[in-house]
Formats: C-alpha cells, structure tokens, sequence
C-alpha cells in the first residue's frame, strides 16, 4: 500500500527534467507502474479521486458563501469585517493530482471508474481528461455530465470540440442541447451549447428553428454557430433571406460568415460578396431590401454611417428609391453618409443624382446646414526664409 500512496502522489508532477522535455515524468512511469499492478489499483485510485472532488466542491461552495458574506458586509461596512475569506486564503488547488488520476484510470482501462469519470466531467480542470477517457471507457450515461462540462470550459478549438465529440458519441440529441441552451445563463456555456448543436446538424438532422432563433443574439460567437448551423440544415428560401439579413450585421465577423454561407449555398459563383474582404455590393443590398424585413432598414443605416466606402450601399438605394420604394428613400437620407458623398470631389456627382431623386425641401435644407457646419479649409501660410 505505501508504494501505491507513492505512485499516486507522483501522478501530481507531470513535468518533466532537465532534458529539453524529451523525457518521462513521475506522472508517466507512475502510470506505467500502475498498469503493471493492474486492477487491484483501480478501487484506490477511484477512492482518491472522488475524494478530491469532494474537498474541491465543498470548497467552491464555502468559498462562495464567503465572498457573499463579503460582498454583503462592504456594501455598507457596517459591524466586523468577515473573516471566511481569510480562512481561505492558504487553500491550494490540487488539480494536477486529479488530472493525473484521471489519466491513470483511463490507462487502466477498468470499467470501475466509469462512475467517478463521470463525475470529473464537472470539473474544470478534468473535464477534458475524462472525457477522453471516457471515450474508451463506457459510461451508462454521461450526457447531461458532459453538457455541464463543455459549459465551464473555456473556448479555445480543441478541447470544446473534442467534448462536443464525445457528447456527439454518446449520442446527445437536439432537444437535449436545445433545452440546456434555454437555460444556460453564461455566455461561454451559450457560446459553446449552440456550437455543439452546429456540430450535431453536420453529423444528424437538426430543424432549422434553434438557430434561426439566435440569429438576432447579443453575443456574436452564438451568431457564428448559427451561421454555421444553417449551412447544414437543409436549405430553403427563409435560410437564405436570414443569411441576407445577417451579411448586413453591425460585427464584420458576423457579415463574412453570413457571405460565405451563402456561398457555399448558393455555390461559389454567386455574386453575394465582392474580393477577400467581403465588402457589402449593390447586389446584396438590394436583394435584402427586397426581402421587406423590417431589421434590413436597420441594420443599411448602421452600414452606411460605418462604411469606408458606402458608394455600393448608395446606388443599391438610390436603384430602388428610383423604382418607387420610399423605405430605400428613407433610409437613404437617414444620417449624414449622403452629405459627406456630396461634399466629396471624387463621388459628388452620383451622391448628388440620388440625393435630387429622393430629397425633400426640408433635405435641402439640412443639407445647407450640414455643409455650413463644415470646417473652413484654412489658407496655406506662407513660409519665409532669411538668406544667410
């Protein structure tokens, strides 16, 4: 028993020495040894781990109090400051012990720890170890056990994937990502609950109506997944008009996204999107307008104040404004993109044809103003210089 106690506290250092990392570390050659002694170490090492866990969520939960008692006490500073967070202060996180154990477990292979690998999946610092462990190791069923773990891993194009993987594996299915998504409050879980239903659409058939859902989201990476989910679904005429509609949104990750969605719908040809840079073209804009959406309007005037070059965005305006449609004649005139177009030598001449198609007395007036309120080109001073 003292050289399993050794073994397992060499599973914590997995660093290795002085040879420019080439070489095994304790954590290796204490797996190594522990495979040698086989099965009868699996009962110990899952005793270990559960424990640990258990010391790191009653932790988290007297650690929580704590701070809420702080946080409490220095809104008004009234009585003795508490001193739960001080009691605190000289805990440190064994984390690397419990990665190794996990790890041990997955290289023992034994179906006994299929329980405590499932409980790792809610920590952050194993849920990736078991995880993968868990891939060769059969669990009866660890899906909700791995959603809760992909919600508290921080996002970086391995380890969420590889979970979602998993999760995918033990064959999670939309409704079950689609009701934790509902309920999920962090944005990191939300992020990463909405990929994982894009990654389910590419493996299985999943409704369109989850991701057409959060098109609209505050967070831009939830936008992204649902791009990214649509491109799988099957596609349709309502896809399509709401990639239109996102290929105009304030984020420009978000617009290239929706462009190149559209491309691969569409097919490569398609005149969606210009050079590398995706600029917005005359034919997008006037395609979205036609979609009678009510977000278009909103999002073409955001576009247009933001724009370096707001010409294509103008002349898809000033082409259905000219066809009688008064919501591109508004939306035209919104903001000040226009007055700055007619006060610039090099696209003067078509601002000033669109601005005549749709302006209004009152437009010419505000365009009067606009143009009084400009800065005065100041005269060059002339130099002079004394002759030495």
């Amino acid at each position: 028993m003292s050289e399993l106690n050794e073994l397992i506290e060499n599973l914590a250092n997995w660093r290795t020495g002085d040879d420019w990392g080439w070489g095994s570390s304790l954590r290796d050659r204490a797996i190594t040894r522990l495979t040698e002694i086989g099965p009868d170490a699996v009962p110990v090492l899952v005793a270990r781990l559960q424990q640990l866990l258990d010391d790191r969520a009653d932790y988290l939960v007297r650690f929580t109090a704590a701070q809420a008692e702080f946080d409490a006490w220095r809104a008004d500073y009234v009585g003795d400051q508490p001193t739960g967070l001080l009691e605190l202060r000289g805990y440190r996180d064994p984390y690397e012990l419990r990665q190794g154990l996990v790890e041990a477990l997955h290289a023992l292979g034994d179906q006994r720890a299929a329980p405590v690998l499932v409980a790792a999946l809610r920590d952050q610092a194993c849920v990736w170890y078991a995880a993968m462990a868990l891939r060769d190791i059969h669990a009866a069923d660890p899906v909700d056990a791995l959603m809760d773990g992909l919600v508290i891993t921080v996002r970086n194009g391995r380890m969420t994937n590889e979970i979602a993987a998993v999760a995918i594996e033990y064959g999670v299915t939309p409704g079950q990502v689609i009701a934790r998504f509902d309920t999920e409050e962090t944005e990191q879980g939300r992020v990463n609950l909405m990929e994982l239903l894009a990654d389910l659409a590419a493996e299985r058939e999943v409704p369109a109506t989850p991701f057409l859902a959060v098109v609209d989201d505050d967070n831009e990476e939830v936008r992204w997944a649902a791009i990214r989910g649509l491109t799988h679904v099957a596609a349709s005429p309502e896809i399509e008009a709401t990639l239109l509609v996102m290929a105009l949104d304030q984020e420009r990750s978000v617009r290239w996204r929706a462009i190149s969605a559209l491309r691969q719908i569409r097919g490569s040809g398609t005149s969606v999107g210009g050079d590398h840079n995706f600029p917005l073209t005359e034919d997008l804009v006037r395609e979205a307008f036609l979609l009678q959406d009510e977000r278009v309007d909103g999002r073409v005037r955001a576009r247009l104040a933001d724009l370096r070059d707001p010409m294509p965005v103008v002349r898809a305006l000033h082409s259905l404004a000219a066809d009688g449609d008064s919501r591109a004649g508004a939306t035209l005139l919104s903001g000040t993109a226009l007055f700055r177009l007619i006060l610039t030598d090099e696209t003067a001449d078509e601002a000033k044809a669109a601005f005549a198609t749709v302006a209004t007395t009152a437009d010419v007036i505000r365009l009067e103003e606009f143009r009084a309120a400009q800065p005065k080109p100041q005269p060059e001073r002339r130099r002079w210089f004394r002759r030495r």
